[in-house]
């Protein structure tokens, strides 16, 4: 809202403690036979024809400075101005980053890591699951209760607006179960684990598709494990491989919609995008070749 000429964002946030002092310092290169100039703000009196412009900036020493070498500093106020460069700061809270298994994450601002964040800012969560494993939920909670979570790229990279609360930021990670099965609506007939309850979460009404959530709690010791579904060819989610998964993939192969990180597990992708070999193996699927 008050940002000036230029407004440069920071790569990484600076943590400032209350009433703490701080220097912004802006070194100008100039060319040989130029000249710069700064913007300053002032404290004085102009007659303009019958009116006078009034500046009430206060400029008081140790404010500003000058220097033509960034050693030797000249305090401007002997000059009658303040170099107008401004910071603008906003109250931080911390982002806690809880342990994990079977992958890791980060989180970023969108430049670099952070720690802190205020509130309103938008915060990314970017997984690497290990090999064999997939994100099975991405959790962000403050005191005040579990912060929605948006996922930008499934698999991948997920989102949060942060609230006025420090936040504590987990992902966990399940174990892919690929499986040509189509059309199945009950976890015990995708999962192999024996002995054990099931908790479902179908991708699609109440079929295990592509994207599908299943905890197996075991009976004797009640530890629970995590599984993410995924279907061969079923880019949608929808638990079987059809026409409509060729007509996402061409989608997909030509650049007119985006690929998230199941539907290119579903295809077979070892890339970020939907290659012809991948939309060949989708088409092979559909009509029942392997």
């Amino acid at each position: 809202e008050y940002s000036g000429l230029y407004t440069i964002p920071l790569t990484q946030a600076v943590k400032l403690s209350t009433g703490s002092l701080f220097s912004i310092v802006v070194m100008l290169t100039v060319p040989v036979g130029k000249t710069a100039y700064m913007d300053v703000s002032t404290s004085n009196n102009v007659p303009v024809d019958s009116y006078t412009i009034s500046d009430t900036n206060a400029v008081l020493p140790t404010q500003s400075y000058l220097s033509s070498n960034g050693s030797g500093w000249t305090d401007l106020v002997g000059n009658g101005y303040n170099n107008r460069i401004k910071a603008f700061t906003s109250k931080a809270y911390s982002i806690t980053k809880a342990s994990t298994q079977n992958g890791s994450f980060t989180v970023t601002d969108g430049i670099g890591s952070v720690l802190y964040a205020s509130k309103g800012d938008k915060v990314y969560v970017n997984t690497t699951p290990n090999s064999g494993y997939s994100v099975f939920n991405v959790y962000a909670q403050s005191s005040s209760g579990q912060i929605d979570i948006f996922a930008d790229f499934a698999n991948r990279t997920y989102s949060f607006i942060m609230p006025p609360e420090n936040t504590t930021v987990n992902t966990k990670f399940g174990s892919l179960i690929s499986s040509s099965l189509q059309g199945i609506n009950s976890p015990e007939d995708i999962c192999q684990q024996t002995n054990c309850i099931f908790i479902g979460v179908p991708s699609y009404l109440s079929y295990y598709g592509t994207g599908s959530k299943i905890t197996a709690r075991d009976n004797a010791t009640s530890a629970e494990t995590d599984y993410v579904v995924v279907i061969g060819g079923d880019l949608n989610g929808d638990s079987v491989c059809d026409a409509l998964d060729c007509m996402l993939g061409d989608l997909m192969l030509n650049g007119k919609q985006n690929a998230d990180g199941f539907a290119l597990l579903a295809a077979g992708s070892d890339s970020d995008t939907i290659e012809i070999d991948d939309y060949q193996r989708v088409l092979n699927r559909s009509v029942g070749k392997s």
